[in-house]
C-alpha cells in the first residue's frame, strides 16, 4: 500500500514525502489500518521496519482529527537516550509541516533547554 492511498492530512502527507517514504512496510499498514482509526495496537517487528513511523503518523492524524485529543499531548517513553533523540528526529521529519512543538527530554545532561522546551508546551 503507499502512503498517498491513506486519508491523511496533506500537511501529514508532505512530512511523509519530505522523509522520502512512498510504500508502507508491511508493518505500517497493519498498524495504520488501526491506529488511525484509534484503536489501540501493539506491534514487534524488527528495526528498521518503520514502526516509529507508523506511531507517529498515527499520533498526528489523531491529533488533527480528533476533538477528544485537544488540549492533550502524547508521551512516548523509550529505554535509551540515542532512541529518544531518534525518535525526536523522525517527529521533526514528519511533522515539519504540521504545528506541533515535540520535547525531548532524557538524563545526564544540563537541565536547561529540556526545561525550556517543557515550559513551552510541548505535543510530543
Amino acid at each position: 500500500m503507499k502512503f498517498t492511498e491513506l486519508n491523511l492530512d496533506s500537511a501529514i502527507q508532505h512530512g511523509i514525502r519530505d522523509a522520502g517514504f512512498t510504500d508502507c512496510t508491511k508493518v505500517q499498514e497493519r498498524t495504520l489500518q488501526y491506529s488511525l482509526e484509534g484503536i489501540d495496537v501493539t506491534v514487534q517487528s524488527q528495526t528498521g521496519t518503520g514502526k516509529t513511523a507508523a506511531f507517529l503518523i498515527s499520533i498526528f492524524e489523531l491529533f488533527l482529527k480528533e476533538e477528544y485529543f485537544d488540549d492533550r499531548f502524547a508521551l512516548i517513553v523509550v529505554p535509551t537516550r540515542e532512541l529518544a533523540v531518534q525518535i525526536e528526529q523522525e517527529a521533526l521529519l514528519l511533522g515539519k509541516h504540521l504545528d506541533f512543538k515535540v520535547a525531548c527530554v532524557f538524563g545526564g545532561v544540563g537541565y536547561e533547554e529540556q526545561e525550556h522546551a517543557l515550559r513551552q508546551g510541548p505535543d510530543i
